[in-house]
């Protein structure tokens, strides 16, 4: 059955618009700075989440009238853009994209005409602010400095920040920090002396053929192949030699079919072998680039069918090698691995040259961690809890706020809480004739006015009104919502990264410009229309 459309024009379809934006940004806004609130969310058949992560709220909220959705779905992508691109600042671009998309509706409201002007204006004014934000970036000194965006970032929890730190001044800004739940339930840090990849046994059954679902072996040979082996005789050569070594051995393949994988098996509980199977990290693109990475890391050689290489022909010299690995059903741990250090600094330098040349920053975090493994050490946050909620709550913050302080280390710091913004706002709202002025300085006026929204937004959840006379007394004053006073930012530790801050500006201003210049909406009508 056809289905029907509705279309709707003008106001209609702004003010549609501007009902979703509102309510996911007043949803969100509330989880912003010291005095945050939290947000319940429903799961079904589950118990509810508590939380204060602003894009898991956005993106948990669906409206039941599709036309004001459509406003809703549009500030959403404002909380994803800013969360990929530097992992945090959500909420703010979400407060930053709310008070620029109400400001210049407001203009195109009187000004019908005038959209297309608006979003130019906003955006050549946010190309202003992006370079003065570069030119007041701050580089990060030394551990305080981490220690407090960290602690911002995680609502300011010092245990979380104080850990984060810890990681980041120990193995480096590039190296592995991984964030899980603890089996102890204590909150702790630990350090690994090697490389640490998320799979474990190439399949379930293999758990069953060792004791306690661990295989953990000295002085280990590793074989390494992109083949799929359909034949449990592919890997009998590198079996056979391994027995000659009397050394354990871990093939490390990218699948194995049902058939070799029985024949295998049999023979491990027959004991007449002592050999593993883990499938390669990452089974896409990346399993040819991480299995090179694991190669040249252990010292042997990666066996790529691609360029006609077959695990079959494998010698006892292309064996790599580890002091210990540990294998269960969901990591393995590769310790004193033996590669040659030389090949591995080449490596780590050819992939900062391709981190350089990147321009997506989900990419270059992907060959960061990269780095961080051939490095050879790797942090590992363990959180404990006492509930599914507290638990979900803590990862989530402690991930921001990781996320967060990687930007500081990468472009610098600056005042936070909104100080920064606020301050470069009110510099060019200076500047602005008070009267009525051209069109454009009506523009950038509502500009500046959007950019103090999100210390506006910080001090009303502290329940107070922001006092901008106490925000002069310096360049680098800002509110401290924890005390109620405004002091030095940079000297009290009340910091944001700056990448954080151009991201969260990027996205607001990007989403901003489509909702400004949107003019008609188009949206399916009637029952039964989700599956449309």
């Amino acid at each position: 059955m056809e289905q029907r459309k509705e279309i709707i024009y003008g106001d209609d379809a702004r003010n549609k618009l501007l009902e979703g934006v509102d309510a996911v940004a007043n949803t969100v806004k509330i989880t912003l700075g010291p005095k945050a609130r939290t947000v319940v969310l429903e799961r079904y058949g589950r118990p509810p989440v508590i939380i204060n992560d602003g894009v898991t709220i956005a993106q948990d909220i669906t409206l039941s009238d599709r036309f004001a959705n459509l406003g809703a779905d549009l500030l959403k992508q404002v909380s994803t853009l800013a969360q990929n691109n530097a992992g945090d600042g959500t909420t703010t671009a979400c407060v930053l994209a709310q008070a620029l998309i109400h400001n210049g509706i407001e203009y195109v409201r009187e000004n019908p005409t005038s959209a297309v002007q608006v979003r130019r204006t906003f955006e050549e004014l946010s190309e202003e602010v992006l370079h003065n934000l570069d030119h007041l970036a701050t580089e990060i000194k030394d551990y305080q400095d981490l220690f407090s965006v960290a602690t911002i970032s995680a609502n300011n929890d010092e245990e979380m920040g104080r850990l984060i730190a810890d990681a980041l001044d120990t193995i480096g800004p590039n190296s592995v920090i991984s964030v899980e739940e603890s089996s102890t339930g204590l909150t702790e840090l630990n350090y690994l002396e090697g490389m640490e990849i998320k799979k474990g046994f190439a399949n379930p059954l293999l758990s069953k053929t060792v004791e306690r679902n661990r295989w953990e072996k000295d002085d280990c040979l590793i074989a390494i192949t992109n083949e799929e082996i359909k034949s449990f005789n592919d890997l009998v050569p590198a079996i056979e030699l391994s027995l000659i070594e009397k050394k354990p051995l871990l093939i490390v393949l990218k699948d194995i079919n049902i058939s070799a994988l029985s024949s295998f098996a049999i023979n491990r509980m027959k004991g007449n072998f002592d050999v593993m199977l883990i499938k390669g990290e990452d089974q896409s693109f990346w399993l040819d680039e991480k299995m090179l990475d694991l190669a040249i890391l252990t010292g042997g050689t990666f066996f790529n069918s691609q360029v006609g290489r077959s695990i079959k022909d494998i010698t006892k010299d292309e064996f790599g090698l580890v002091g210990s690995v540990k294998v269960n059903d969901v990591r393995t741990t590769f310790i004193s691995p033996n590669g040659n250090s030389e090949r591995i600094q080449e490596r780590i330098t050819s992939i900062n040259k391709t981190i350089s040349e990147t321009e997506s920053e989900w990419h270059q975090a992907k060959h960061r961690s990269r780095i961080g493994k051939l490095s050879g050490t790797a942090a590992v946050i363990s959180i404990g809890a006492n509930s599914e909620v507290e638990m979900k709550n803590k990862m989530d913050r402690i991930d921001d706020a990781l996320n967060a302080t990687r930007a500081a280390v990468d472009e610098g710091i600056i005042v936070g809480g909104g100080g920064t913004l606020w301050r470069i706002a009110d510099a060019k709202l200076a500047l602005i004739r008070n009267d009525i002025g051209t069109p454009k300085d009506n523009i950038e006026r509502l500009f500046w006015l959007a950019l103090k929204a999100p210390i506006n937004q910080i001090a009303y959840n502290c329940g107070v009104e922001l006092n901008e006379d106490a925000l002069n007394t310096s360049d680098y004053h800002t509110y401290d919502g924890v005390d109620d006073e405004y002091i030095h930012g940079l000297e009290a530790g009340i910091i944001d990264p700056v990448k954080v801050t151009k991201s969260a500006l990027r996205s607001a201003v990007s989403v901003a410009g489509y909702v400004l210049t949107a003019e008609c909406l188009v949206c399916y009508v009637g029952e039964n229309i989700d599956n449309v």
